[in-house]
């Protein structure tokens, strides 16, 4: 397991972790309504998945969009159906941040993605 692999999991870990405290803080707050259930199951499917990614094939890392795209539907469903404003928000921000993570851990891990592995394959120019 590479450098770069090694950050993307220890990410994923504390976006799940910070789901995790996230759903802890809407129940104390009573805000205990399909939103907040959400982001227990998003934060378990997270946290889950960091396992399987570590694994050689990597099976785990289709969990960061899946995350992702989960908590930005719920933000917009959240923001038709005006549930709790601060919860629908970090929802959000959540969500954009497995979905960058998944795009930027694919674009490291590409091929075609960085000059220096091209420019170490064919010299300078």
């Amino acid at each position: 397991m590479d450098r770069t692999e090694k950050r993307a999991l220890g990410l994923a870990a504390l976006l799940g972790s910070g789901l995790f405290t996230l759903w802890i803080f809407a129940l104390l707050y009573s805000h205990s309504g399909w939103l907040s259930w959400t982001i227990l199951a998003c934060s378990i499917v997270a946290l889950a998945g960091i396992g399987p990614a570590s694994a050689r094939e990597m099976f785990g890392i289709g969990t960061w969009p899946l995350v992702g795209s989960v908590l930005l539907a719920a933000w917009l469903f959240g923001l038709a159906v005006n549930t709790t404003p601060w919860l629908t928000w970090f929802s959000f921000a959540f969500g954009l941040a497995f979905l960058f993570l998944s795009f930027a851990f694919t674009v490291a891990n590409s091929h075609l993605g960085t000059f220096d592995r091209w420019r170490h394959q064919h010299g300078h120019a």
